[in-house]
Protein backbone atom coordinates (compact mmCIF):
# COMPACT_ATOMS: atom_id res chain seq x y z
CA UNK A 1 0.00 0.00 0.00
CA UNK A 2 0.85 3.42 -0.55
CA UNK A 3 2.35 5.56 1.84
CA UNK A 4 5.27 5.94 4.57
CA UNK A 5 6.22 3.67 7.75
CA UNK A 6 9.35 3.43 10.00
CA UNK A 7 11.27 0.58 9.92
CA UNK A 8 13.58 -0.31 12.98
CA UNK A 9 16.38 -2.71 13.09
CA UNK A 10 17.71 -4.10 16.37
CA UNK A 11 21.43 -6.11 16.49
CA UNK A 12 20.69 -9.70 17.09
CA UNK A 13 24.10 -9.78 19.02
CA UNK A 14 23.15 -6.65 21.15
CA UNK A 15 19.88 -5.81 21.48
CA UNK A 16 21.12 -2.48 22.81
CA UNK A 17 22.10 -1.63 19.68
CA UNK A 18 18.99 -0.47 16.97
CA UNK A 19 17.76 2.44 14.90
CA UNK A 20 14.53 3.65 13.19
CA UNK A 21 14.03 5.29 9.73
CA UNK A 22 10.52 6.48 7.64
CA UNK A 23 10.15 4.64 4.06
CA UNK A 24 8.24 6.05 1.59
CA UNK A 25 6.28 3.09 -0.16
CA UNK A 26 5.51 3.93 -4.00
CA UNK A 27 2.52 2.13 -5.39
CA UNK A 28 3.50 -0.81 -8.11
CA UNK A 29 3.18 0.28 -11.19
CA UNK A 30 0.66 -1.59 -13.58
CA UNK A 31 2.86 -4.91 -15.13
CA UNK A 32 3.43 -4.66 -19.10
CA UNK A 33 1.91 -6.87 -21.17
CA UNK A 34 3.19 -10.33 -21.41
CA UNK A 35 6.31 -11.41 -23.92
CA UNK A 36 5.63 -13.64 -26.39
CA UNK A 37 6.56 -17.26 -25.60
CA UNK A 38 9.88 -17.79 -26.84
CA UNK A 39 10.27 -21.03 -29.24
CA UNK A 40 12.41 -23.20 -26.50
CA UNK A 41 15.94 -24.61 -27.78
CA UNK A 42 16.64 -28.27 -28.20
CA UNK A 43 18.95 -28.91 -25.56
CA UNK A 44 16.80 -26.79 -22.31
CA UNK A 45 13.73 -28.27 -21.51
CA UNK A 46 13.51 -31.04 -23.92
CA UNK A 47 15.63 -34.53 -23.40
CA UNK A 48 18.48 -34.02 -25.05
CA UNK A 49 18.52 -36.48 -27.86
CA UNK A 50 21.51 -38.65 -29.08
CA UNK A 51 22.62 -36.56 -31.48
CA UNK A 52 24.52 -34.38 -29.15
CA UNK A 53 26.97 -36.79 -28.65
CA UNK A 54 28.99 -37.41 -32.20
CA UNK A 55 31.96 -38.90 -33.50
CA UNK A 56 34.74 -38.39 -35.80
CA UNK A 57 35.99 -42.24 -36.90
CA UNK A 58 39.05 -42.37 -39.39
CA UNK A 59 38.90 -45.83 -40.56
CA UNK A 60 35.37 -47.64 -41.96
CA UNK A 61 36.45 -51.01 -40.75
CA UNK A 62 33.74 -52.67 -38.35
CA UNK A 63 36.59 -53.48 -36.07
CA UNK A 64 37.33 -49.07 -35.87
CA UNK A 65 33.53 -48.27 -35.12
CA UNK A 66 33.07 -47.11 -31.40
CA UNK A 67 31.30 -49.47 -29.17
CA UNK A 68 29.68 -46.74 -27.20
CA UNK A 69 26.72 -45.15 -28.48
CA UNK A 70 26.27 -41.90 -30.18
CA UNK A 71 24.41 -40.36 -32.86
CA UNK A 72 25.94 -38.60 -35.15
CA UNK A 73 28.93 -39.63 -37.73
CA UNK A 74 31.26 -36.62 -39.18
CA UNK A 75 32.79 -37.57 -42.36
CA UNK A 76 36.87 -36.08 -41.94
CA UNK A 77 40.31 -38.04 -42.39
CA UNK A 78 37.96 -40.46 -43.79
CA UNK A 79 39.60 -40.71 -47.01
CA UNK A 80 36.12 -39.06 -48.93
CA UNK A 81 37.02 -35.19 -49.23
CA UNK A 82 37.08 -33.66 -52.58
CA UNK A 83 40.42 -34.79 -53.34
CA UNK A 84 39.75 -38.20 -52.65
CA UNK A 85 36.48 -38.89 -54.71
CA UNK A 86 37.62 -36.63 -57.79
CA UNK A 87 40.45 -38.40 -59.09
CA UNK A 88 40.43 -36.68 -62.03
CA UNK A 89 38.33 -33.93 -63.81
CA UNK A 90 34.98 -35.22 -63.74
CA UNK A 91 35.89 -38.85 -61.93
CA UNK A 92 34.27 -39.48 -59.51
CA UNK A 93 35.19 -42.80 -57.11
CA UNK A 94 31.95 -43.14 -54.47
CA UNK A 95 33.49 -46.25 -52.99
CA UNK A 96 34.78 -45.05 -50.04
CA UNK A 97 31.65 -42.20 -49.44
CA UNK A 98 29.38 -45.45 -49.95
CA UNK A 99 30.99 -48.03 -47.46
CA UNK A 100 30.76 -44.99 -44.69
CA UNK A 101 27.06 -44.39 -45.67
CA UNK A 102 26.00 -47.79 -45.72
CA UNK A 103 27.89 -48.21 -41.68
CA UNK A 104 25.92 -44.88 -41.13
CA UNK A 105 22.57 -46.84 -41.74
CA UNK A 106 23.47 -50.05 -39.96
CA UNK A 107 24.47 -47.97 -37.05
CA UNK A 108 21.14 -45.87 -37.32
CA UNK A 109 23.36 -42.46 -36.98
CA UNK A 110 23.19 -39.16 -39.28
CA UNK A 111 26.18 -38.26 -40.95
CA UNK A 112 27.57 -34.77 -41.58
CA UNK A 113 29.63 -34.58 -44.56
CA UNK A 114 32.70 -31.75 -44.53
CA UNK A 115 34.19 -30.26 -47.49
CA UNK A 116 38.13 -30.08 -48.03
CA UNK A 117 41.17 -30.64 -49.80
CA UNK A 118 41.25 -29.53 -53.44
CA UNK A 119 42.32 -31.66 -56.20
CA UNK A 120 45.63 -31.38 -57.85
CA UNK A 121 44.25 -31.21 -61.04
CA UNK A 122 42.46 -27.91 -60.10
CA UNK A 123 44.53 -26.61 -57.66
CA UNK A 124 46.07 -23.16 -58.15
CA UNK A 125 49.62 -24.50 -56.11
CA UNK A 126 49.84 -28.42 -56.80
CA UNK A 127 52.99 -28.11 -55.00
CA UNK A 128 52.43 -26.43 -51.58
CA UNK A 129 52.26 -28.34 -48.53
CA UNK A 130 48.87 -29.08 -46.68
CA UNK A 131 47.90 -31.50 -43.90
CA UNK A 132 48.74 -34.79 -43.89
CA UNK A 133 50.18 -34.88 -47.33
CA UNK A 134 47.85 -33.88 -48.86
CA UNK A 135 49.83 -31.50 -51.49
CA UNK A 136 48.03 -28.51 -53.23
CA UNK A 137 45.14 -29.39 -51.30
CA UNK A 138 45.17 -25.69 -49.53
CA UNK A 139 45.14 -23.82 -52.23
CA UNK A 140 42.21 -22.27 -53.97
CA UNK A 141 40.99 -23.94 -57.29
CA UNK A 142 42.34 -22.24 -60.44
CA UNK A 143 38.61 -21.72 -62.16
CA UNK A 144 37.24 -19.98 -59.38
CA UNK A 145 36.87 -16.26 -60.66
CA UNK A 146 35.69 -17.98 -64.22
CA UNK A 147 32.55 -19.33 -62.81
CA UNK A 148 33.86 -22.14 -59.95
CA UNK A 149 32.56 -24.79 -62.23
CA UNK A 150 34.96 -27.34 -60.73
CA UNK A 151 33.71 -27.53 -57.39
CA UNK A 152 29.84 -26.88 -58.75
CA UNK A 153 29.95 -30.04 -60.33
CA UNK A 154 31.40 -31.68 -57.73
CA UNK A 155 29.38 -30.50 -55.11
CA UNK A 156 26.34 -31.32 -57.48
CA UNK A 157 27.58 -35.00 -57.83
CA UNK A 158 27.40 -35.56 -54.36
CA UNK A 159 24.41 -34.27 -52.94
CA UNK A 160 22.96 -36.34 -55.99
CA UNK A 161 24.87 -39.56 -55.31
CA UNK A 162 23.72 -39.30 -51.51
CA UNK A 163 19.95 -38.35 -52.70
CA UNK A 164 20.17 -41.62 -55.10
CA UNK A 165 22.33 -44.13 -51.96
CA UNK A 166 20.26 -46.98 -51.31
CA UNK A 167 21.17 -46.96 -47.89
CA UNK A 168 21.85 -43.63 -46.29
CA UNK A 169 22.20 -40.31 -47.22
CA UNK A 170 24.07 -36.69 -46.16
CA UNK A 171 22.11 -35.00 -43.55
CA UNK A 172 24.49 -32.08 -42.88
CA UNK A 173 27.28 -30.62 -45.11
CA UNK A 174 30.01 -28.51 -43.57
CA UNK A 175 31.50 -26.07 -45.97
CA UNK A 176 35.22 -26.38 -45.35
CA UNK A 177 37.45 -27.84 -42.41
CA UNK A 178 39.43 -24.98 -40.53
CA UNK A 179 39.68 -22.83 -43.13
CA UNK A 180 42.04 -20.00 -40.48
CA UNK A 181 44.93 -23.17 -41.17
CA UNK A 182 47.32 -22.43 -43.48
CA UNK A 183 47.59 -26.15 -43.97
CA UNK A 184 44.20 -26.37 -45.01
CA UNK A 185 43.14 -23.17 -46.81
CA UNK A 186 45.40 -20.59 -48.39
CA UNK A 187 42.94 -18.46 -50.28
CA UNK A 188 41.18 -15.53 -48.98
CA UNK A 189 38.30 -15.65 -47.22
CA UNK A 190 36.35 -13.70 -49.84
CA UNK A 191 37.39 -17.10 -52.31
CA UNK A 192 36.13 -19.44 -49.40
CA UNK A 193 32.50 -17.40 -49.39
CA UNK A 194 31.87 -17.87 -53.59
CA UNK A 195 32.72 -21.80 -53.16
CA UNK A 196 30.15 -21.73 -49.58
CA UNK A 197 27.77 -19.41 -51.78
CA UNK A 198 27.80 -21.52 -55.00
CA UNK A 199 27.43 -25.08 -52.57
CA UNK A 200 24.96 -23.81 -50.63
CA UNK A 201 23.00 -22.47 -53.36
CA UNK A 202 23.44 -26.37 -55.21
CA UNK A 203 22.28 -28.32 -51.74
CA UNK A 204 19.62 -26.08 -50.93
CA UNK A 205 17.82 -26.85 -54.84
CA UNK A 206 19.11 -30.81 -55.07
CA UNK A 207 18.16 -31.68 -51.20
CA UNK A 208 15.88 -28.72 -49.09
CA UNK A 209 15.45 -30.94 -46.51
CA UNK A 210 19.51 -31.23 -45.61
CA UNK A 211 21.47 -28.75 -43.40
CA UNK A 212 24.40 -26.63 -44.05
CA UNK A 213 27.48 -25.57 -41.53
CA UNK A 214 29.70 -22.58 -41.41
CA UNK A 215 33.20 -23.81 -42.06
CA UNK A 216 34.47 -23.90 -38.35
CA UNK A 217 37.96 -22.32 -37.13
CA UNK A 218 40.20 -24.69 -35.39
CA UNK A 219 39.12 -23.37 -31.93
CA UNK A 220 36.37 -20.23 -30.95
CA UNK A 221 38.65 -19.52 -27.87
CA UNK A 222 42.09 -18.25 -29.73
CA UNK A 223 40.10 -18.33 -33.07
CA UNK A 224 37.09 -17.16 -33.46
CA UNK A 225 37.41 -13.79 -35.17
CA UNK A 226 37.72 -15.97 -38.38
CA UNK A 227 33.71 -16.80 -38.13
CA UNK A 228 33.83 -12.45 -37.73
CA UNK A 229 35.19 -12.01 -40.95
CA UNK A 230 33.50 -14.46 -42.50
CA UNK A 231 29.87 -13.21 -41.70
CA UNK A 232 31.34 -9.79 -42.70
CA UNK A 233 32.35 -11.15 -46.35
CA UNK A 234 29.14 -11.60 -47.19
CA UNK A 235 27.93 -15.18 -45.77
CA UNK A 236 25.85 -14.77 -42.99
CA UNK A 237 23.02 -16.45 -45.40
CA UNK A 238 24.79 -19.30 -46.02
CA UNK A 239 24.32 -21.88 -43.26
CA UNK A 240 21.85 -22.95 -41.00
CA UNK A 241 24.59 -23.82 -38.00
CA UNK A 242 27.41 -22.20 -36.83
CA UNK A 243 30.17 -24.64 -36.11
CA UNK A 244 33.57 -24.23 -34.40
CA UNK A 245 36.04 -26.68 -33.28
CA UNK A 246 36.83 -26.82 -29.81
CA UNK A 247 40.58 -27.71 -29.51
CA UNK A 248 41.85 -26.28 -25.96
CA UNK A 249 44.74 -26.30 -23.93
CA UNK A 250 44.32 -29.16 -22.38
CA UNK A 251 45.66 -27.82 -19.20
CA UNK A 252 46.47 -24.38 -17.45
CA UNK A 253 48.46 -24.04 -14.48
CA UNK A 254 48.77 -27.65 -13.47
CA UNK A 255 44.72 -27.87 -14.33
CA UNK A 256 42.25 -29.01 -16.74
CA UNK A 257 41.00 -26.63 -19.15
CA UNK A 258 37.79 -28.18 -20.41
CA UNK A 259 35.71 -25.25 -18.87
CA UNK A 260 36.98 -23.01 -21.64
CA UNK A 261 34.86 -24.96 -23.46
CA UNK A 262 32.18 -22.47 -22.14
CA UNK A 263 34.32 -19.23 -23.39
CA UNK A 264 34.66 -20.81 -27.04
CA UNK A 265 30.41 -21.07 -26.95
CA UNK A 266 29.67 -17.45 -25.40
CA UNK A 267 32.45 -16.19 -28.45
CA UNK A 268 30.71 -17.70 -30.90
CA UNK A 269 27.55 -16.72 -29.20
CA UNK A 270 28.31 -12.65 -29.11
CA UNK A 271 29.59 -13.17 -33.32
CA UNK A 272 26.13 -14.12 -33.93
CA UNK A 273 24.14 -11.75 -32.14
CA UNK A 274 26.49 -9.34 -33.97
CA UNK A 275 25.60 -10.41 -37.17
CA UNK A 276 21.65 -11.22 -36.01
CA UNK A 277 22.32 -15.00 -36.09
CA UNK A 278 21.38 -16.13 -32.69
CA UNK A 279 18.63 -18.28 -33.44
CA UNK A 280 21.23 -20.63 -35.14
CA UNK A 281 22.37 -23.79 -33.16
CA UNK A 282 25.51 -23.24 -32.48
CA UNK A 283 28.06 -26.55 -32.75
CA UNK A 284 31.50 -28.12 -32.31
CA UNK A 285 32.07 -30.78 -34.97
CA UNK A 286 35.46 -31.49 -33.53
CA UNK A 287 37.82 -31.13 -30.23
CA UNK A 288 39.33 -33.50 -27.88
CA UNK A 289 42.58 -33.02 -25.59
CA UNK A 290 44.32 -32.58 -29.09
CA UNK A 291 47.65 -34.72 -29.42
CA UNK A 292 48.64 -34.81 -25.64
CA UNK A 293 50.30 -37.72 -24.70
CA UNK A 294 50.76 -36.80 -20.75
CA UNK A 295 47.71 -36.95 -19.63
CA UNK A 296 46.59 -40.42 -17.73
CA UNK A 297 43.78 -42.43 -18.21
CA UNK A 298 42.09 -40.56 -15.31
CA UNK A 299 42.99 -36.78 -16.38
CA UNK A 300 41.33 -38.36 -20.13
CA UNK A 301 38.47 -38.96 -18.45
CA UNK A 302 37.34 -35.97 -16.74
CA UNK A 303 38.66 -33.40 -19.45
CA UNK A 304 36.08 -35.36 -21.95
CA UNK A 305 33.37 -35.50 -19.26
CA UNK A 306 33.50 -31.61 -18.51
CA UNK A 307 34.12 -30.68 -21.49
CA UNK A 308 31.10 -32.29 -22.57
CA UNK A 309 28.95 -31.76 -19.67
CA UNK A 310 29.56 -27.75 -19.96
CA UNK A 311 28.78 -28.10 -23.71
CA UNK A 312 25.46 -29.18 -22.35
CA UNK A 313 24.80 -26.85 -19.98
CA UNK A 314 25.15 -23.73 -22.26
CA UNK A 315 23.32 -24.99 -25.40
CA UNK A 316 25.94 -26.05 -27.42
CA UNK A 317 23.44 -28.59 -29.51
CA UNK A 318 26.27 -30.89 -30.76
CA UNK A 319 30.10 -32.15 -29.76
CA UNK A 320 31.69 -34.45 -31.96
CA UNK A 321 34.64 -36.17 -30.09
CA UNK A 322 37.80 -36.48 -32.61
CA UNK A 323 38.48 -39.44 -32.72
CA UNK A 324 37.36 -42.72 -31.93
CA UNK A 325 40.04 -44.57 -33.22
CA UNK A 326 43.00 -41.49 -34.34
CA UNK A 327 46.42 -42.98 -34.58
CA UNK A 328 48.25 -39.83 -36.10
CA UNK A 329 50.15 -39.06 -32.97
CA UNK A 330 53.18 -40.75 -31.85
CA UNK A 331 53.74 -42.93 -29.86
CA UNK A 332 50.68 -44.87 -32.16
CA UNK A 333 47.24 -45.10 -30.46
CA UNK A 334 47.88 -41.85 -28.62
CA UNK A 335 46.47 -39.70 -31.49
CA UNK A 336 44.09 -36.77 -31.44
CA UNK A 337 41.44 -37.87 -28.55
CA UNK A 338 41.98 -41.67 -28.98
CA UNK A 339 39.57 -43.44 -27.44
CA UNK A 340 40.40 -47.02 -28.90
CA UNK A 341 43.03 -48.23 -30.59
CA UNK A 342 43.51 -52.18 -31.93
CA UNK A 343 45.88 -53.22 -29.33
CA UNK A 344 44.03 -52.14 -26.25
CA UNK A 345 40.97 -51.68 -27.12
CA UNK A 346 38.40 -49.02 -25.60
CA UNK A 347 40.81 -46.69 -23.79
CA UNK A 348 38.79 -46.07 -20.09
CA UNK A 349 37.68 -42.31 -21.52
CA UNK A 350 36.39 -44.38 -24.52
CA UNK A 351 34.32 -46.61 -21.90
CA UNK A 352 33.29 -43.27 -19.56
CA UNK A 353 32.12 -41.66 -22.90
CA UNK A 354 29.45 -44.29 -23.18
CA UNK A 355 28.46 -44.04 -19.58
CA UNK A 356 27.76 -40.24 -20.02
CA UNK A 357 25.46 -40.96 -22.92
CA UNK A 358 23.92 -42.90 -20.93
CA UNK A 359 23.44 -40.42 -17.91
CA UNK A 360 22.35 -37.58 -20.30
CA UNK A 361 20.59 -38.79 -23.05
CA UNK A 362 16.47 -38.09 -23.27
CA UNK A 363 17.41 -35.60 -19.64
CA UNK A 364 16.08 -32.39 -19.30
CA UNK A 365 17.36 -29.38 -17.02
CA UNK A 366 16.76 -25.79 -16.63
CA UNK A 367 18.00 -23.06 -18.64
CA UNK A 368 21.10 -22.56 -16.35
CA UNK A 369 21.64 -25.89 -14.75
CA UNK A 370 25.46 -24.87 -13.92
CA UNK A 371 26.89 -23.25 -11.25
CA UNK A 372 30.84 -23.04 -9.87
CA UNK A 373 31.26 -22.42 -5.66
CA UNK A 374 33.45 -20.28 -4.21
CA UNK A 375 35.54 -23.48 -3.71
CA UNK A 376 35.31 -24.34 -7.09
CA UNK A 377 33.05 -26.97 -7.10
CA UNK A 378 30.62 -27.46 -9.97
CA UNK A 379 27.24 -28.49 -9.81
CA UNK A 380 24.78 -29.01 -12.37
CA UNK A 381 20.99 -29.82 -11.89
CA UNK A 382 19.21 -32.36 -14.07
CA UNK A 383 16.19 -34.76 -14.48
CA UNK A 384 17.45 -37.89 -15.59
CA UNK A 385 15.37 -40.36 -18.59
CA UNK A 386 13.84 -42.20 -15.67
CA UNK A 387 12.53 -39.49 -14.07
CA UNK A 388 14.54 -38.65 -10.73
CA UNK A 389 16.51 -35.50 -9.80
CA UNK A 390 20.10 -35.60 -9.73
CA UNK A 391 23.06 -33.20 -10.26
CA UNK A 392 26.65 -33.74 -11.44
CA UNK A 393 29.19 -32.46 -9.65
CA UNK A 394 33.03 -32.47 -9.78
CA UNK A 395 35.57 -30.27 -7.98
CA UNK A 396 38.71 -29.57 -11.06
CA UNK A 397 41.23 -28.47 -8.74
CA UNK A 398 41.28 -30.76 -5.36
CA UNK A 399 39.74 -33.92 -3.93
CA UNK A 400 37.11 -32.62 -1.71
CA UNK A 401 34.23 -34.07 0.83
CA UNK A 402 30.41 -32.72 -0.36
CA UNK A 403 27.48 -33.30 2.07
CA UNK A 404 24.41 -33.91 0.09
CA UNK A 405 21.59 -33.51 2.73
CA UNK A 406 19.21 -36.62 2.13
CA UNK A 407 17.92 -35.39 -1.14
CA UNK A 408 20.10 -38.41 -2.96
CA UNK A 409 20.45 -42.04 -1.79
CA UNK A 410 23.12 -42.98 -4.74
CA UNK A 411 25.88 -41.91 -7.06
CA UNK A 412 27.37 -43.10 -10.06
CA UNK A 413 31.31 -42.88 -11.35
CA UNK A 414 32.62 -43.15 -14.61
CA UNK A 415 34.68 -45.87 -14.08
CA UNK A 416 31.61 -48.54 -14.35
CA UNK A 417 27.87 -49.09 -14.28
CA UNK A 418 27.82 -49.78 -10.90
CA UNK A 419 25.51 -47.83 -8.17
CA UNK A 420 26.72 -46.79 -4.83
CA UNK A 421 25.17 -45.94 -1.55
CA UNK A 422 25.86 -42.48 -0.10
CA UNK A 423 26.83 -43.17 3.45
CA UNK A 424 26.48 -40.21 6.06
CA UNK A 425 25.03 -37.68 3.77
CA UNK A 426 28.79 -36.97 2.11
CA UNK A 427 30.47 -38.40 -0.92
CA UNK A 428 33.96 -37.34 -2.34
CA UNK A 429 34.53 -35.28 -5.33
CA UNK A 430 37.86 -34.59 -7.94
CA UNK A 431 37.86 -33.86 -11.25
CA UNK A 432 35.83 -36.70 -12.47
CA UNK A 433 31.92 -36.11 -12.52
CA UNK A 434 29.86 -38.05 -10.45
CA UNK A 435 26.09 -38.35 -10.81
CA UNK A 436 24.19 -38.23 -7.77
CA UNK A 437 20.58 -39.16 -7.69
Amino acid sequence: TAGTATVTATSNADSTKWASGPVEIIAEPAPPPPSPTPTPSTTINLPLPSTFFGQNVNLPESSHFPLVPFGGLRLWDTNTTWAEIETSNGVYSWTTLDTWLGIAETKNVDVLYTFGRVPLFISSNPTQDAENGHTGGAAFPTDIASGDGTFKAFVTALVNHSLASSSHKINYYELWNEPNIPTMWTGTTAQLVIMATDASAIIRSLDPNAKILSPPPSDCVNNQIWISGYFAAGATALQDIIACHSYLPASVNGHLNSSAITTAYANIATIAAQYKLSSKPIWFTEGSWGNDTTMTDEQQIAYLSQEYILAWSVGAERVYWYAWDNTFGTPAGNGYGTLWDPTNGVHPAGAAYGLLYDWLVDSVHPEQPCSQSFDATWICTLTLANGNSAELVWNPTASRSLTVGNTFTNYRTLDNTAVNSIVGSVVTIGDKPILLE
